[in-house]
């Protein structure tokens, strides 16, 4: 059963120039009603869990709702278009037409439906960054997936690509990025940043708990793995600038100073000694 978009008069408000239904017809809800329903799992499943989207629902006013009601019509409506204009017979499918209306061309019916999906990575992008304020969020495993690399953000698969991304595959796009960025966020982690503060930084992203002083270096890490991701080169100088920033606040990065990798910019002094293998008089 659907808890953001509930009735016909709530769906037509997100889907613009739709003819009145009269008594005799299904309304347009109810033909969409089953992708609505795909629409919201799918939502709860990657982006905000259950329990938050229940929240989500009641507060059906703000502007987080209103943010999730776009992104489901949006989802809906173009998982939905194929089918609209066909019906099934007993001898196979027809086109739903009369003499008042002229049916849409491919290339327009193609336009609508980029459109709808450029709507719904747009809500779903700015979704993201809006969850990060609800503190019963942080908790669910939607919230920690995504803090499991320092990229988050959907525009970050436009920014890290040399390629054109299809907006109807931007997700795809996005979960993949993730992935090739995983090695260069470990490579990154043990030598320079150390495992350790690197997951408090994704945490940090992912939960907008970060400080003034921590945002740069989330900004300066996510910045060299998106360079990596486009040029395949990793950027050593700007690692040791992170390296010299962190060294300059032991007090605010202790996981770096505890870690294994403080030691590789800090190595034992060799001292003169008889049993040394490397002793000179």
């Amino acid at each position: 059963m659907a808890k953001i978009i509930t009735d016909d008069v709530m769906l037509r408000q997100y889907i613009p120039n739709v003819f009145a239904t009269v008594d005799d017809e299904i309304s347009l809800y109810d033909k969409l009603s089953p992708f609505l329903d795909v629409a919201e799992s799918w939502l709860e499943q990657n982006i905000t869990s259950p329990t938050v989207l229940d929240k989500i629902a009641v507060g059906n006013r703000d502007s987080l709702f209103a943010n999730v009601a776009m992104f489901v019509v949006s989802h809906a409506f173009a998982a939905a278009i194929p089918s609209l204009d066909l019906v099934l017979t007993p001898n196979g499918f027809g086109i739903v037409s009369n003499n008042n209306v002229v049916p849409a061309s491919k290339e327009r019916v193609e336009r609508l439906i980029n459109s709808l999906y450029t709507v719904k990575y747009q809500c779903l992008t700015i979704l993201l960054r809006m969850l990060r304020a609800e503190v019963e969020w942080h908790e669910s495993e939607q919230c920690k997936w995504l803090a499991e690399s320092i990229i988050q953000d959907l525009d970050l698969v436009v920014k890290c690509k040399d390629s054109a991304v299809s907006e109807a595959d931007r997700w795809l796009s996005f979960i993949s990025l993730r992935q090739k960025a995983y090695s260069i966020e470990q490579e990154i982690a043990n030598g320079w940043i150390s495992p350790q503060l690197m997951a408090r930084l994704r945490i940090a992203e992912a939960t907008a708990t970060c400080s003034n002083e921590i945002y740069p270096l989330i900004s300066l890490v996510k910045g060299v793995v998106c360079a990596t991701l486009r040029t395949g080169r990793l950027n050593h100088k700007l690692l040791d600038d992170a390296v010299a920033y962190i060294r300059s606040y032991p007090k605010l990065f202790p996981e770096w100073h505890n870690s294994k990798t403080a030691k590789l910019f800090s190595p034992p002094i060799f001292e003169n000694e008889k049993k040394s293998g490397g002793y000179f008089f």
